[in-house]
This record gives C-alpha cells, sequence and structure tokens, in this order.
C-alpha cells in the first residue's frame, strides 16, 4: 500500500507558535504530521484530521440558478410610488376635486378678462375677490394635500405592497475542508458478523494507557500525544495481537471476530510458505476448480513471505462488511454478508474476502493485492 508524502516548511515566531496551510493534495481523513526542528535528533509528531463540511460557500459563481420568489411585507417605512399614489381610491378622488376646482377658477378668469369692458366696476372688483379666494383656497388645498402625502409616507410602519425580487440562488462550491488537531478517539467494537457490541476487549495507542471495552461495546482515548500509527488491539484467544488503522477520531466502528481473524492469520501463514494447494482447499467449490493450486506459486504474487510467520502484530487498514460481493472467480456467483479485511505489510497491502458459513469463516478467494 502506497503512501503520499508531502514536505512543506514554515517558520515559528518568537512564541514558539507557527501555522502552515494543508495543501489541497491531501484527502479527508486521519493524517500523520512529523515536525523537525533544528537542532532535534528526532521528529515530533502528531494526527491530524481532515473533513469536509457540506457547506456551501456564500458567494456567487459563474453558475447560478435564478428563481423568481416573492419577497414577504416588513416592518420598514417604505414609500410608495407616484404610480401607486394616484391608484389609491381617496388620493384620486381629491386629485380629481383639485383639478375641476383648477379648471373652474381659470375658466371664471378668462369671463371676467372679456366682460371687464362691459360690467361696471363694482361687479369686477366682486368677481376678482371671489376669483383670488379661490385661488387661495386651491393653492392651500395643494399644500396641505401634499403634506399629507409625505407624512404618510415617512410614518408608515408597513408596506401596502408585496414586491416581486430576484433571488440568485450560489450553485455550491466545493466543500470547506477543516483541519483539527486528534486529542481524542472513540467509538466501538461490534461483532464482525452480527453487530453485537463486544465488551471486555483490549484495546492500547502508544504513549496511552490500556482501555477495555465497555458493555456496549465502547471505548474511549483522551489527551492523545504524539502520532499514534493505530490501535492495538488484544485478547486471549488470538493468535496475533492486531494494529488498526486510525481511520477516523470519532463513532469508528471496528467489526472483531475471535474466529476470523485466527482463519485471516492461518491464510497469511499459509500464503507465505506458498502453499497454495492448501489454500485454494480452504474456498468453496466453485473458486477451486477455477484455480490451480500447481501453478499458482509462480502466478500469484504476495504481500507476505516466510518471514511474516513470526508472532508480529497483523497491520490491518480497514475491515467491513459487503451485503452482496460478487465473485471475480465464480462467474454469475453472489455472496451476502461478505467481510472484506484490508491488510497492510511493508507498504504493500492486499484485500482478503471472507463468508461465514457451516460454523466458520471460509475464504473466497485469493487475496486482491492493492496499488
Amino acid at each position: 500500500m502506497s503512501r503520499t508524502h508531502i514536505k512543506t516548511q514554515t517558520i515559528s515566531d518568537d512564541a514558539g507558535s507557527w501555522e502552515l496551510e494543508v495543501p489541497n493534495a491531501l484527502e479527508p481523513g486521519v493524517h500523520t504530521v512529523h515536525v523537525f526542528v533544528e537542532g532535534e535528533s528526532e521528529p515530533r509528531s502528531t494526527l491530524i484530521e481532515i473533513t469536509e463540511d457540506p457547506v456551501v460557500e456564500q458567494r456567487v459563481v459563474a453558475q447560478t440558478e435564478r428563481e423568481e420568489v416573492a419577497v414577504p411585507a416588513v416592518v420598514a417605512p417604505v414609500p410608495l410610488t407616484p404610480r401607486e399614489i394616484l391608484m389609491t381610491p381617496v388620493v384620486a378622488l381629491a386629485f380629481g376635486c383639485s383639478l375641476l376646482l383648477l379648471i373652474i377658477t381659470l375658466i371664471s378668469a378668462l369671463r371676467i378678462r372679456t366682460e371687464q369692458e362691459r360690467l361696471p366696476s363694482g361687479k369686477v372688483k366682486k368677481k376678482r375677490r371671489g376669483t383670488i379666494r379661490t385661488i387661495i383656497f386651491l393653492v392651500l388645498f395643494l399644500l396641505s394635500f401634499g403634506w399629507g402625502i409625505q407624512s404618510y409616507n415617512a410614518t408608515k410602519e408597513t408596506t401596502t405592497r408585496t414586491p416581486s425580487a430576484t433571488v440568485t440562488t450560489p450553485t455550491p462550491v466545493a466543500a470547506e475542508r477543516r483541519v483539527e488537531m486528534v486529542t481524542a478517539i472513540d467509538g466501538r467494537v461490534v461483532d464482525a458478523q452480527t453487530s453485537v457490541p463486544i465488551a471486555g476487549v483490549s484495546l492500547s495507542l502508544s504513549g496511552s494507557d490500556q482501555v477495555r471495552t465497555t458493555a456496549d461495546g465502547t471505548y474511549a482515548f483522551e489527551s492523545i500525544t504524539g502520532a499514534p500509527e493505530g490501535i492495538i488491539i488484544t485478547h486471549p484467544d488470538i493468535k496475533r495481537p492486531l494494529q488498526k488503522s486510525i481511520e477516523q477520531v470519532r463513532n469508528m466502528q471496528i467489526l472483531f471476530d475471535v474466529a476470523l481473524i485466527n482463519e485471516l492469520v492461518d491464510v497469511i501463514d499459509t500464503e507465505a510458505q506458498d502453499n497454495y494447494i492448501s489454500l485454494v482447499a480452504r474456498m468453496p467449490f466453485g473458486a477451486q476448480s477455477n484455480y490451480d493450486g500447481q501453478t499458482l506459486s509462480q502466478t500469484h504474487n504476495s504481500i507476505f513471505t516466510e518471514f511474516d510467520r513470526a508472532d508480529q502484530t497483523l497491520h490491518i487498514l480497514s475491515v467491513s462488511r459487503i451485503d452482496q460481493w460478487h465473485s471475480a472467480i465464480e462467474l454469475d456467483t453472489t455472496y451476502d454478508n461478505v467481510i472484506e479485511v484490508v491488510v497492510a505489510d511493508d507498504g504493500e497491502g492486499a484485500a482478503y474476502y471472507f463468508r461465514y458459513t457451516a460454523d466458520r469463516w471460509q475464504l473466497l478467494e485469493l487475496p486482491r493485492k492493492l496499488l
């Protein structure tokens, strides 16, 4: 299993604090950071977790979707437009009366002018006084009308209209990447076949105290320092201790089964001896008919050798359940509830597939080497 190494550099301030932008090449998950300090022979290591939150950045990008929505009325002094003012029945009536009064006044003024020469001077003066009074009344009416409209707009607290607005909805862009220092790990150990919690399993981290799973299968490591390579799993009935990679730091579920682990150890030891006849004999009959145990030692490339048969810790990257698994050897054959165990050794990885049948775990095919 190949690993990606990214080297970068930063400088700390006078207080010893430093910041570093995580490269985008790092995928979400748990990563190890080695800090090399000048004058120190060994690096300082820690774990970080990179997560992607499904958060849409609040910015408008090139690809947007537009939709017309009705904006609800709000409590705010929103002035009316002239068109809306004229559409109001009371205002329209007042405006019409004022316009009629103005027309009558203008007609009266014109009649006075044309009849001025043939009317007695006393009557002309009386008509002029009436016209002046009418004009003054009209001016006052218009002033009071304008003042009323202005006051109405200034003091109005709720709009009488619901405008239609165009809202730009940003298209979701790259999820927000969040980097956190790993200081605690927790999760649960459950049975690989039934998912029933398993109590009493011993777990430990390098530099951390050993913990045991509780009655509900939970475990927790707090105040983690350094960068543990994985969770060490021990049990009195398994043939080898396990080192489970840290895939996540919160609610990490570990599938565990004593018989499954022991079958895995036996398969690896048999594979390391190039005893493929015995290895194929463990598989279903349909798979056996598609393998030639005599020639597999020349064609199959195992990640384990004879030196891996010692009682050292077995490095497990992941254990997962596959509801429906399609065999690559038995054509048109599907198995239910298959367990995939990915094991690593010397930077390489291989996936082993097992199913539980007839009260035992059965290997379904030769391990698939991972690039």
